[in-house]
């Protein structure tokens, strides 16, 4: 099978069919950027690194630490900032002083680019975030194949060039400009409470693996397409359909599963009579 295939779809597709159920109905990626800031001569800089591998997204464009969440493993968001940020630069962060200014989640056709598209033509479910956290030690030039040495810019210069700079940073300029202003007020702030943190986790030990970011997210999916709106599937497209889970739009998902609905109901009382 496709390894970008939505994981849960097997394990739905051979339980049975349970009206309230939500399910997450396509793959589910989530990517990071962290801006490590500091003042220095009165100016507010930030620490970024040139893109230097012609094959990667993004070529020559301007970015921080951060990267891609390991989805295999479900890795939470603000555990993949940490990790990616020692892995490109070795500075361990702390997490009391770790803030998250920016979250975003859309539907998209691509694995690692948040393009928004229809839900319809959706393939992957992407959630983009971004983190602020002060430079307290000099950053190591880890990857020189993909990326350039570590510089601190002046935001001030930033938000005359942001074309320099990736995407999300390039949209956001403003916002995280604004955020390192107030980054001491809000991060005393922060609701920490490690009772209070405690009881989730044990929460979420207890019930089967999800990605909770997208949770809410996810639930408008029967709304943005109505069951009457799909069409119904012929019997001699499900074995095309049902083979080919990892390449599956949610638009082809539903109609998968508005078959194994009508197919099910269509037994249930022959299952009724068998009973009494």
């Amino acid at each position: 099978m496709n390894d970008i295939g939505n994981e849960n779809l097997f394990q739905y597709w051979n339980n049975p069919y349970n009206e309230y159920e939500i399910i997450s109905f396509l793959p589910e990626r989530k990517m990071t950027q962290l801006i490590l800031f500091a003042e220095i001569e009165n100016e507010t800089c930030i620490l970024l690194a040139q893109r230097i591998n012609p094959n990667k997204d993004f070529y020559l464009k301007l970015n921080g630490p951060g990267g891609k969440a390991v989805h295999e493993k479900n890795e939470n968001i603000d555990v993949c900032v940490i990790r990616e940020c020692f892995e490109e630069a070795e500075i361990v962060l702390r997490n009391e002083k770790l803030l998250k200014i920016f979250e975003e989640t859309c539907y998209s056709t691509k694995e690692w680019r948040a393009e928004p598209c229809l839900q319809k033509e959706a393939k992957y479910i992407v959630t983009l975030a971004i983190y602020l956290h002060p430079l307290e030690e000099p950053p190591k030039h880890i990857e020189p194949h993909t990326l350039g040495p570590w510089n601190l810019y002046k935001i001030k210069d930033l938000l005359k060039h942001r074309n320099e700079l990736v995407p999300v940073l390039e949209e956001n300029i403003e916002l995280i400009d604004g955020k390192i202003k107030t980054y001491e007020q809000d991060v005393l702030e922060l609701p920490i409470n490690i009772q209070k943190l405690e009881e989730i986790k044990i929460k979420m030990e207890k019930q089967p693996q999800r990605t909770q970011e997208t949770f809410n997210f996810l639930n408008d999916i029967d709304l943005e397409i109505p069951e009457e709106e799909i069409p119904e599937i012929l019997d001699k497209q499900f074995p095309v359909l049902a083979l080919n889970f990892g390449k599956l739009s949610s638009y082809e998902i539903q109609t998968l599963i508005k078959y194994k609905k009508k197919i099910q109901e269509s037994i249930r009382p022959l299952n009724i009579k068998f009973k009494q």
